[in-house]
């Protein structure tokens, strides 16, 4: 389980290096020094460049309430890590604005993912006594992220930068496909037993029927609320 909570805040550290991206980036892109689009961008597209994730953070947003329950906790964390190595290669390759702005909506699911689907993947895995000091661990690696444009990004090339982030979420994919865990809460609808199973293995103990008594209660509590309500 622990394996499974820290390898889900590597999301958040995607999310820290997108928030400071524009600080050492946009500079670069607009002087000639170290600019791979071979002119300086004008102020229109440097604002949509900055503001772009937090539109991408939205759609990102319906897409994880609506695909959630379909997809499972753990192919949608890896869905969305896929998301930030794709922005950061065509970032680090492409030489076109127009696939930057595709690349910066796109890089905002992580915020996405960041605020509903990581909270949501270590409060269904974690025992509640312990839910707080994982939320402190969120907070721990946006920061991280948040340092890593202020510390690299000034100091080496735009390529090599973001080649260098594109390692974050190419060992996240992996390690997290190899070792992290499924919700068990994705399990109790879609396969009851093996729900059962995996509380058992979290637990430590055989006897699991009253927390998967509380986990229906739950479920049926969230599916009775209509989308509009829950917009509410």
């Amino acid at each position: 389980m622990k394996i499974s909570i820290f390898l889900s805040l590597v999301i958040c550290i995607m999310e820290g290096t997108s928030i400071t991206w524009p600080s050492p980036m946009i500079k670069k892109l607009e002087d000639l020094k170290d600019n791979p689009l071979g002119r300086k961008i004008t102020s229109d597209e440097s604002s949509l460049l900055a503001s772009l994730p937090i539109l991408g953070s939205i759609f990102g947003s319906f897409l994880i309430m609506s695909i959630r329950n379909k997809l499972g906790r753990k192919p949608l964390l890896i869905v969305y890590g896929t998301a930030s190595l794709f922005c950061n290669l065509t970032l680090a390759f492409s030489a076109n604005i127009w696939l930057y702005f595709l690349a910066r909506f796109i890089g905002g699911f992580n915020s996405a993912a960041n605020l509903i689907l990581v909270p949501m993947y270590i409060c269904e895995l974690a025992d509640p006594s312990s839910r707080g000091s994982h939320g402190t661990g969120m907070i721990a690696a946006i920061n991280i992220g948040i340092l890593i444009p202020f510390t690299l990004g000034p100091y080496i090339r735009f390529i090599w930068y973001h080649l260098f982030l594109t390692l974050i979420p190419i060992s996240f994919i992996i390690f997290f496909s190899i070792f992290a865990l499924e919700s068990p809460y994705y399990y109790l609808q879609s396969d009851p037993s093996r729900a059962e199973d995996l509380l058992r293995h979290l637990k430590g103990t055989q006897d699991v029927t009253d927390t998967l008594k509380e986990m229906k209660r739950s479920l049926d509590d969230t599916t009775k609320d209509s989308f509009l309500s829950q917009i509410k």
